[in-house]
């Protein structure tokens, strides 16, 4: 069916970062002064234990203002030097959920799928955990084999995997049917990425009969990148709208290309897309130039800062909603596929098995 159609794996892990507008600095959190004050009014806690419990409500507060699990403190973000296996855990309704599995990585190999429910890390619970906790779980030594216990979920069934903690690369896969359709894989859509793609020679673009756009599990990127994929396919207008906590708007427009493409195309997105690739796919869907296909995204349509609060400590915070061309915000409700499927992995050896039926979609898309 046509969830093997379109294959090649190319997941990576990493933070949205948008680069335009810069919110204004802020010194002083009410929320940690809050916590603070209300631990003073129990003298049994031990000094030495306040500033953990502090961080803990806070931790905990801010996985249920924002699930998506972005909002943590400064340690759940920072550069480390650790690895870790090469997945992406977020918390889906307080759920620690797998939202990427690296191409070609240990744990590609092992078949852990976007979607698995992540159960205990080398024997210890993770139900309830914060994404800063989980982390620190997955965390150690390049090469180091950790044990996790995942609840695949589709089936109803626990297994167990043992994976290499390795450092993930952020790569794109572009390969291209004769002179018909060209086909496109981004793991993380930034200025590598997309520069490759931009860079890629696509012969007489009059003679393409599609394009698709592969943003299975991307879920991190910048909105630069965002309005120059749109530029290649969309004149001018706007691709979204930022949107701040006081209500202030700031519409982002596409960075045309030299040359448009003007033929059909899919773009492809799953619970793993987010940010950038949701920013694409949710516009190129308004604006009648893409069908989307797939599951509905991740809803991680919001811009992150990292935010000083009292006592030095950090946290990364939702600055600005982004919204579609026409006002539907991404964070938290994602982009709803034109066509619902749930798109699985094939090797890529079988790739020219599915040529005839990817023509076959494009033929059939007006």
């Amino acid at each position: 069916a046509l969830g093997c159609a379109l294959l090649v794996s190319l997941l990576a892990t990493t933070t949205f970062a948008a680069k335009l507008p810069t919110a204004p600095p802020v010194t002083q959190s009410e929320l940690s002064v809050l916590v603070t004050d209300l631990l003073k009014n129990f003298p049994d806690i031990q000094a030495n234990n306040t500033e953990q419990l502090r961080k803990r409500v806070i931790e905990r507060l801010l996985g249920e203002l924002d699930p998506s699990g972005e909002s943590c403190p400064a340690n759940g973000f920072e550069e480390r030097a650790d690895q870790f296996p090469p997945i992406e855990v977020r918390l889906r309704d307080g759920v620690p959920k797998i939202t990427q599995v690296a191409l070609f990585s240990d744990a590609w190999r092992k078949d852990v799928q976007n979607g698995d429910l992540l159960l205990q890390v080398d024997g210890k619970d993770c139900t309830g955990s914060t994404i800063t906790e989980i982390n620190s779980l997955l965390s150690g030594k390049a090469e180091e084999k950790v044990e996790l216990k995942l609840l695949r979920a589709k089936r109803d069934r626990v297994v167990t995997v043992k994976l290499r903690r390795e450092a993930t690369k952020k790569e794109a896969f572009i390969r291209k049917f004769g002179d018909k359709v060209v086909y496109v894989r981004m793991s993380y859509v930034n200025e590598a990425t997309v520069s490759k793609f931009l860079k890629y020679d696509m012969g007489d673009i009059s003679k393409l009969i599609g394009v698709i756009l592969d943003f299975r599990g991307a879920a991190g990127g910048t909105l630069e990148e965002a309005r120059r994929i749109c530029g290649l396919f969309v004149k001018s207008g706007a691709i979204a709208t930022l949107t701040t906590a006081s209500g202030t708007k700031q519409k982002i427009d596409v960075i045309r290309s030299n040359q448009v493409i003007e033929t059909r195309m899919i773009v492809l997105v799953d619970s793993g897309t987010g940010c950038a690739g949701e920013v694409v796919a949710g516009a190129l869907q308004e604006l009648r130039r893409a069908v989307v296909m797939g599951e509905r995204t991740s809803g991680l349509g919001a811009a992150y800062n990292d935010v000083t609060v009292a006592g030095g400590a950090k946290l990364r915070l939702p600055s600005y909603q982004i919204s579609t061309p026409a006002g539907k915000s991404l964070f938290r409700n994602g982009v709803k596929p034109d066509i619902p499927a749930e798109i699985g992995k094939v090797q890529v050896r079988r790739w020219k098995a599915f040529r005839h039926e990817v023509l076959a979609l494009l033929k059939g898309i007006k």
